[in-house]
């Protein structure tokens, strides 16, 4: 099976058979592409892998939002900074991956 394969330099395909794993299609593309494998990421479609989903989700969930005027806040937030708010109405952010 034929993969395309997108890098920073340019893109290509890759020839991999059916029963390879993720390890060697890592392999493969370090060694036909000279990039370091560590520093890959494979994508299927737009669908990001665990790894990096986690990382997003680590940095860009974990927040409180003001009901009033939605200003984003830290996790630990009891009230809102706001100048012309102040509001204790907070709740915890959406973490919907579809917005």
């Amino acid at each position: 099976m034929h993969l395309y394969v997108r890098t920073v330099t340019g893109n290509g395909s890759v020839e991999l058979s059916a029963f390879e794993s993720v390890a060697e299609l890592r392999r493969i593309i370090a060694e036909t592409f000279s990039c370091v494998s560590e520093d890959c990421r494979l994508y299927l479609g737009e669908w990001m892998s665990m790894k990096d989903k986690q990382l997003a989700h680590d940095h860009n969930v974990d927040k409180m939002v003001c009901r009033k005027c939605y200003a984003r806040l830290p996790p630990r937030a009891t009230k809102c900074r706001k100048k012309n708010c102040h509001s204790t109405d907070l709740r915890k952010k959406s973490n919907n991956p579809n917005k």
